[in-house]
C-alpha cells in the first residue's frame, strides 16, 4: 500500500476517534478526550493543514486548563506536569500561527506552574515521579520542558528559560540519563527531547544502542531483551533518527512502523509475540508520530536529492511558457513559485517580468540556498507556506503538488495565500501516463477531471490544459489546471 493512502487512513481515524467539541480519544476503547495527546497533536495537525481541527482541540484545552495553570490526565483531576507540557506545545503552535487569538494566556498560567516544580538546583518536583512510580524515566520530563523553553524565548521570559536551562543540567548529570531501560515509547521520548533541546551529541549516545538493536527488517524491540515492538516507539526512533541525519535507519524503522498500520489507520500498542503494550488496543499517539515521521522523511528524502535539481529551464520549455503567459495575461505583480526547487522558473521571471515581485517557498533551505538575493524565500511546505492570507496575484506549484501527500489540504494552502480573483498555476503529471516512471512511495500523478473538481469545489473556475509541451516532448505526460480564485 502506498503511503498516500495510509495518510488518509489515518486521518479517517483521527476523523472518527475526536471527540466532537473536545480532542482526540485516548484510544479504540477509551473515548474519552486526552488533553495530553491533543495537545502534542496540535502542531502535527497545523504542520498538515489541518487547521479547524487544531484550533478545535486548542478551544477545548483552554476550558479544561485547571485554575493553577496546568492540566490532568484523561479524569481531568490530578495536574501533571509531562501532560502540561504537551498542551503547552500545542497552545504555542497556535500562538505562532494565529497570534492575538487568545491562546498566549493559557500558556503563560501553564509556563508559571511548571516553573514552579523545578527546584534551586534543578531538580524537578513533579506530581508525575509518584504516580509513574518508576515505569517511566523521570527524563521524559525534558520532552516537555522543552516546550517551555521555546515559550520563553517566543514571550522573551527569561525566568522561565533560567528554570529550563537549570533543569536540563540537572538531567544531563545523570549517568543512566539515555539508557535503553524502559518502554521504546518512553526512551524516544527523552532522545527527541534531547535533539529539540539542540543536545544532539547526547542524543546520538543513546541511539547507539538503538541501533545495536535494530533488525535489519527495521524493527526495535520495545524493551531491550524483548522480540515485540511497540509502535509509538518505533516511529519515534525514526523521528530521532531523521532529526540526526541518519535518513537510513529511519527509513528502516518508518518503513516497518507504517506496514503494521491496521486496515482502520490506527496502530495496536505493540505487535509481536508476547507483546505487553496497548496489544489489542489502538492508541491515538502512534497516529500522530507517524505523522510527524513522515513529514521528516518527506523531507529528507527532498534534501538529499537537492544535487538533481536544476536551476535552469529553456524559454521555449512549454511549461514555463504556460506560467509565463499567465503573468502577463492577469498581469500578476506579486507571485508565488511554491515548492520552487532551486527557482528555475523564477531565474527566468527576473528577467522576463522585472516589474514583479518574485516569492519563493520549499520545504528544504538547502535546495533553496542558491536563490538570487531578488528573491524572497521561506522554508514551507504546500501544506503550510510561510505567507499570509492573499499575499499574491499569482502563485504557481510545478512538479510539487505530487509530493504533498495529502492533496485537498495543499489545495486549500495554495489557494488560501493567493488573492480573491487571483490565479492558481498547477502544472504536473497526468495520471494516465502512471507507469512511465518510477515513482517514490509517496508520489501522486492527477486525473484531469478529478483535479478540477475539486479546485471547483474551492470556489474556482478551472481551465485544463492537456498535453503540456516539455524538453521538446509533447507525449501528455504533463497537464495544467488555471484556476481563478473567487473574488467574493
Amino acid at each position: 500500500m502506498r503511503i498516500a493512502e495510509r495518510f488518509r487512513r489515518a486521518l479517517k481515524w483521527i476523523d472518527h476517534h475526536s471527540i466532537g467539541g473536545e480532542g482526540i480519544a485516548v484510544s479504540s476503547k477509551s473515548a474519552r478526550s486526552y488533553p495530553e495527546v491533543s495537545g502534542y497533536f496540535i502542531p502535527s495537525l497545523l504542520a498538515w493543514n489541518e487547521i479547524d481541527r487544531a484550533r478545535g482541540y486548542g478551544s477545548w484545552l483552554i476550558s479544561v486548563q485547571h485554575a493553577d495553570g496546568s492540566w490532568g490526565d484523561p479524569n481531568l483531576d490530578e495536574p501533571y506536569a509531562f501532560d502540561t507540557g504537551q498542551i503547552i506545545k500545542g497552545l504555542l503552535a497556535l500562538d505562532k500561527a494565529f497570534p492575538g487569538e487568545g491562546w498566549e494566556p493559557a500558556v503563560r498560567r501553564a509556563c508559571n506552574w511548571m516553573v514552579s516544580l523545578v527546584g534551586d538546583d534543578g531538580k524537578p518536583n513533579a506530581p508525575d515521579i509518584k504516580a509513574w512510580n518508576g515505569e517511566v524515566p523521570t527524563a521524559v520530563l525534558l520532552y516537555s520542558y522543552e516546550a517551555v523553553k521555546r515559550a520563553a524565548e517566543h514571550f522573551q521570559v527569561p525566568e522561565w528559560s533560567a528554570a529550563v536551562d537549570r533543569l536540563v543540567a540537572w538531567f544531563l548529570d545523570q549517568p543512566e540519563l539515555t539508557r535503553f531501560s524502559h518502554l521504546s515509547h518512553f526512551h524516544a521520548y527523552v532522545l527527541e527531547a534531547l535533539c529539540d533541546l539542540g543536545l544532539h551529541e547526547r542524543a546520538a549516545e543513546g541511539m547507539k544502542e538503538v541501533a545495536i538493536l535494530q533488525r535489519p527488517s527495521g524493527a526495535v524491540p520495545g524493551f531491550a531483551k524483548v522480540k515485540w515492538v511497540c509502535s509509538t516507539g518505533l516511529l519515534q526512533y525514526a523521528i530521532v533518527w531523521y532529526k540526526l541525519g541518519d535518513f537510513e535507519r529511519g527509513n528502516l524503522a518508518f518503513d516497518y512502523a507504517t506496514k503494521l498500520q491496521n486496515s482502520s489507520g490506527g496502530w495496536w500498542g505493540s505487535y509481536g509475540w508476547s507483546k505487553k503494550y496497548f496489544p489489542r488496543t489502538e492508541i491515538s499517539w502512534a497516529v500522530k508520530y507517524f505523522l510527524d515521521a513522515l513529514q521528516l522523511k518527506l523531507r529528507a528524502s527532498f534534501e538529499s536529492m537537492a544535487p538533481i535539481f536544476s536551476e535552469t529551464i529553456p524559454r521555449d520549455d512549454g511549461r514555463y511558457r504556460l506560467v509565463l503567459d499567465q503573468v502577463e495575461q492577469t498581469g500578476a505583480l506579486t507571485i508565488l513559485d511554491a515548492g520552487c526547487g532551486k527557482g528555475r522558473y523564477l531565474r527566468n521571471l527576473l528577467d522576463d517580468r522585472a516589474s514583479a515581485s518574485l516569492f519563493a517557498s520549499d520545504l528544504s533551505d538547502a535546495v533553496m540556498s542558491a536563490l538570487p538575493g531578488k528573491i524572497e524565500k521561506r522554508q514551507g511546505s504546500l501544506l503550510r507556506l510561510p505567507y499570509a492570507d492573499g499575499a499574491f496575484d499569482l502563485t504557481y506549484t510545478v512538479e510539487a503538488l505530487e509530493h504533498a501527500v495529502h492533496i485537498d489540504g495543499a489545495l486549500r494552502e495554495l489557494l488560501r495565500v493567493t488573492k480573491p480573483g487571483g490565479t492558481l498555476i498547477i502544472i504536473d503529471k497526468n495520471a494516465r501516463k502512471v507507469g512511465r516512471l518510477e515513482l517514490p512511495d509517496w508520489e501522486q500523478w492527477f486525473d484531469l477531471k478529478s483535479l478540477a473538481e475539486k479546485l471547483e469545489e474551492l470556489g474556482c473556475e478551472v481551465q485544463i490544459v492537456n498535453n503540456v509541451p516539455y524538453e521538446g516532448k509533447a507525449d501528455g505526460l504533463f497537464a495544467a489546471w488555471i484556476a481563478k480564485k473567487s473574488a467574493v
